[in-house]
């Protein structure tokens, strides 16, 4: 598979450029799309030459979400996503690769161009967070429950995602929650593959002695402190983050990095020093906040996969999260951490008042993550990502094959 052309198709960044980073150092010959400009590769350690970037369409994209007027204007949100989508679909005529790995939303228009081609070109989408409906549900009894307007997909987005499930050899799912979500609607357990991510663990691994400071103290008796990180919004549980810190103030810290969204303001304002907020770090500065820390708790109503909790597993932290994430596949009760279903702040009450009066198997816990918990680098996930691109492949020509 190292010597047969992939392209990512991407609008943004995500974790794309981790992903093609660690395919092209094992020799695969990747070509990544964005709306980044072509220029930035470096910085990220993929060589220019195995990127393509359209920046002014990129540019555009970001100020509009900055300004709300991707919401405001629905058919600049369709431009964008179109725009990014032909766009790459001439681009990817002048490579023909083997396989094409793209992004839910800006997959539509180049998958009917793959149609045109003679050769059998794998196509793979990219579903960040579980079936487009059920991310709708998710979010729509959410904002029920906040009383307010919560960002969802639009029913144009909607339907359009729902052509390109139709469209696509495979759906890459990041979680088993995810992937059943599709399974549950219908699709084939071939349509569906799971590609769980990964972190630097390198880069977040704690040290001996970081390790023995929380050990420490988790046995002094003091405050412990509870980390939250990634966007500080309805969609990642900011109600039930907030009912929890209220409940427990008292013996613990808890500790918010992240981008505040529009919809969880209000909130965040009325709960006053109940939270300590720290705006949005570069990942650089993440190990530290993580090494300061003790639990780390993640209520999210829906995510596919969240790169934060591979974050936290790699700096040796008990994690409290709901079942509707990656969770269930990094977390083991009562060995790494704890999972619990949504919306019950209760039971996240109750874990972690068992931390505050287990402090000697809590410190036990952290000791034996350092010591015998393993994880997930990107170089791993790339071998499984290539993995799935030669099934593909082999799938898609055998089809191929019998339809000729």
């Amino acid at each position: 598979m190292k010597e047969t052309p992939i392209s990512i198709v991407v609008q943004g960044r995500f974790h794309a450029f981790a992903l093609a980073k660690a395919m092209i150092d094992k020799g695969s010959i990747v070509q990544v799309l964005t709306n980044y400009p072509a220029f930035i590769a470096d910085r990220f350690g993929i060589p220019q030459a195995n990127m393509k970037g359209i920046g002014s369409l990129g540019l555009l994209h970001r100020y509009a979400n900055r300004w709300g007027l991707t919401d405001q204007i629905p058919a600049l949100n369709r431009f964008l996503h179109q725009s990014f989508s032909m766009w790459a679909a001439r681009n990817i005529t002048r490579t023909e690769p083997v396989a094409v790995h793209v992004f839910s939303g800006v997959a539509l228009e180049l998958f009917h161009h793959l149609r045109t081609f003679n050769n059998p070109i794998a196509r793979l989408l990219l579903r960040g967070s579980g079936h487009i409906i059920d991310q709708c549900r998710d979010l729509s009894r959410e904002a029920r429950r906040a009383g307010t307007p919560i960002e969802k997909p639009s029913p144009w987005m909607i339907r359009r995602e729902l052509q390109e499930y139709a469209l696509t050899d495979h759906i890459v799912t990041l979680s088993s929650f995810a992937r059943k979500t599709f399974l549950k609607r219908g699709y084939s357990v071939e349509k569906t593959m799971l590609l769980p991510l990964g972190s630097n663990v390198e880069q977040f691994r704690p040290t001996k002695e970081v390790i023995a400071a929380r050990a420490q103290r988790m046995r002094s008796g003091q405050k412990l402190t509870v980390l939250y990180t990634g966007n500080v919004s309805l969609q990642k549980g900011v109600i039930d983050l907030i009912e929890v810190a209220k409940t427990l103030r008292d013996r613990f810290h808890f500790r918010v990095v992240g981008i505040i969204t529009a919809d969880a303001a209000a909130r965040i304002r009325a709960a006053g020093n109940l939270l300590e907020l720290i705006p949005r770090q570069p990942e650089s500065s993440l190990p530290g906040l993580y090494n300061e820390a003790d639990i780390y708790l993640f209520p999210t109503l829906h995510d596919g996969f969240a790169a934060v909790l591979a974050q936290a597993q790699a700096a040796c932290l008990p994690i409290l999260a709901t079942d509707h994430c990656a969770a269930p596949d990094l977390v083991t009760d009562e060995v790494n951490g704890w999972i619990v279903p949504i919306r019950r702040a209760d039971l996240f009450v109750e874990r972690l008042r068992w931390c505050d009066a287990h402090r000697e198997p809590l410190a036990m816990m952290v000791g034996d993550l350092w010591r015998t918990h393993k994880n997930r680098d990107w170089s791993v996930v790339a071998d499984d990502f290539l993995d799935l691109v030669h099934r593909a492949v082999a799938l898609r020509q055998a089809k191929n094959t019998w339809e000729i």
